[in-house]
């Protein structure tokens, strides 16, 4: 019954925005689709995935290793692989040809006290 009526009330609501933008202002059907696809469909749709996306990073959803019910992202978050390992060994990757391409022209890149970029 809740789904009978959502989808009328669905209709409903598209015939009388159709209704409004064929007889009130005149606009052609590709005018009103224009309106109708980012306005009517793609927000609400993008409302609702981002609200079920916001489910997963609960700390309900999380205590027994996530959404693949192991304990590897345990491990992940404490430097032990994964992702972040990943994204750190790219910057540590780019940061070294940095200094090298660096280093042939001559330029060094400042480093404080503990060898690090500045």
């Amino acid at each position: 019954p809740m789904f009978i009526g959502a989808v009328v009330g669905l209709l409903i609501n598209h015939w009388l925005w159709i209704a409004f933008f064929r007889e009130e202002l005149q606009y052609r059907v590709t005018e009103i689709m224009a309106f109708f696809v980012p306005c009517v469909w793609l927000v609400p749709f993008g409302f609702f995935v981002s609200v079920s996306l916001g489910d997963t990073v609960l700390p309900s959803a999380t205590h027994s290793g996530g959404l693949t019910g192991s304990t590897a992202g345990r491990e992940e978050l404490s430097g032990g692989g994964g992702q972040g390992s990943a994204l750190k060994g790219m910057m540590s990757w780019f940061s070294s040809k940095r200094d090298q391409a660096m280093a042939t022209t001559g330029f060094a890149m400042p480093r404080d006290y503990y060898g690090k970029d500045t």
